[in-house]
């Protein structure tokens, strides 16, 4: 039963670390909705969740630990993934729904006391942008 458990989160890990790499590389594109698509799709196949679940759950980083498995480094991934799809969001309200999420996922982070990273201070830092 563990090994399938690490199976699982080694799984999670791979699918955020993908999604990261490929959002940065379509943000550079012309099309930021190619960003959105891919990363609903990809969620949905990969973790049986729907992005738009996620960000109308208030507490999206409990969710995303308790019935997902991710781990605190999972969080700060996703958390990330959020930023770079927050800034390709053409439509004000869908960033402050992004916004607000990934706010609700560090306060979940801090709430566990996980080590503070300079990526988390930067991306709290740049949300005030997009909550205004």
């Amino acid at each position: 039963m563990e090994d399938f458990i690490l199976r699982e989160i080694d799984k999670i890990g791979t699918l955020l670390r993908a999604l990261l790499e490929r959002a940065g590389m379509l943000v550079r594109s012309d099309d930021p909705g190619e960003m959105l698509a891919v990363v609903r799709t990809e969620l949905l196949e990969g973790l049986g969740t729907e992005l738009d679940a996620l960000l109308d759950d208030p507490d999206p980083g409990r969710r995303l630990a308790e019935r997902h498995g991710f781990r605190e480094e999972h969080l700060e991934q996703f958390a990330r993934l959020l930023f770079e799809l927050v800034a390709a969001e053409p439509q004000r309200t869908e960033r402050c729904r992004m916004a607000r999420a990934i706010a609700a996922i560090h306060r979940y982070l801090d709430e566990r006391r996980a080590p503070v990273s300079f990526d988390r201070y930067r991306i709290l830092a740049a949300l005030n942008e997009y909550l205004e």
